[in-house]
């Protein structure tokens, strides 16, 4: 299932969950409400269709870059269950290192604000970013980890569970 349809399962989820067990009771035409819609639709749907295209240009030649620098037995000989193990550790510090940068630096911060702006927070709050932001996250947390050879299908089911994890994070 592509990433934009995961989205639309853990979206329609947290709908369901935001109404009949909110954490923080909002009404569902609260102010942003439309504007967080548009930025789940782009940033989540549009967006994610369009980097999983050029993901599946480029993933068929990761092996030609991959193989000749670190040899043969790269992560990519490793058990599934090991890759995912390590991967969710190393995008957890990337995304920190990161996020940290997106405070500190302010070239960054002109795009990481937008995701600062929202006044009620709730889990639909959670895709408000802006775009060059969704892809510089996805550049420099993914294109390392292909480039070592991490599985491609490991690292979409992290996405789809940091998704998730984003989406509850709002609730707490």
């Amino acid at each position: 299932m592509p990433y934009w349809a995961w989205l639309a399962v853990l979206s329609a989820v947290f709908v369901l969950l935001e109404r009949l067990r909110p954490w923080r009771p909002q009404r569902l035409d609260r102010p942003g409400v439309g504007t967080d819609v548009l930025y789940l639709v782009f940033n989540g749907h549009v967006l994610g269709v369009v980097i999983a295209a050029v993901a599946a240009r480029v993933d068929p030649h990761v092996d030609e870059l991959v193989v000749p620098v670190l040899g043969a037995g790269h992560v990519a000989s490793w058990p599934l269950w090991l890759q995912a193990l390590v991967a969710l550790f190393a995008l957890d510090l990337i995304e920190w290192c990161f996020h940290n940068l997106l405070h500190r630096v302010p070239f960054l911060w002109t795009f990481h604000k937008v995701h600062h702006s929202i006044e009620q927070m709730d889990w639909l709050g959670n895709m408000r970013f802006h775009w060059a932001e969704v892809v510089l996250y996805r550049v420099v947390e993914y294109v390392p980890l292909l480039l070592l050879g991490f599985d491609p299908a490991v690292l979409f089911g992290l996405t789809v569970f940091s998704t998730l994890m984003g989406h509850l994070s709002t609730r707490t």
